[in-house]
């Protein structure tokens, strides 16, 4: 009579032992788990601060920058001593040789060669 009792309290208490298994591998995985989610926080907040001190050291760098720079404005005085831009813009020298050169009709043109050269005993 013993016999059925004995079958259900082996059965009860593998029941037992293997929800006790299940519980501890259970706790044992969320424990990794967590482990795992913790490291990749600390890792993640590591990150975060090289981050910030990498953008605070761009900051810096710009503010540097642009302190340096300067603009410079400088002024040159230019003289003309002819005025070039009015209608008579040749001198007296020059409009002499311009009207010289409209109205002589002895020179020879300037497109074609100079004509043989006289000789030396020439006029």
């Amino acid at each position: 009579m013993l016999g059925p009792y004995y079958a259900a309290a082996t059965i009860v208490l593998a029941a037992a032992t293997f929800a006790a298994g299940y519980k501890v591998a259970s706790n044992a995985a969320n424990a990794a788990l967590l482990k795992s989610q913790q490291i990749a926080e600390t890792r993640y907040h590591e990150k975060e601060l090289a981050f910030n001190a990498a953008s605070a050291a761009l900051e810096t760098a710009k503010r540097a920058a642009t302190t340096r720079t300067r603009t410079l404005t400088r002024e040159v005085i230019k003289l003309v001593d002819r005025p070039i831009y009015r209608a008579d813009c040749f001198d007296a020298d020059g409009l002499r040789l311009a009207n010289r050169a409209l109205t002589d009709t002895d020179a020879p043109d300037s497109s074609q060669p100079p004509p043989t050269v006289p000789a030396a005993n020439g006029p």
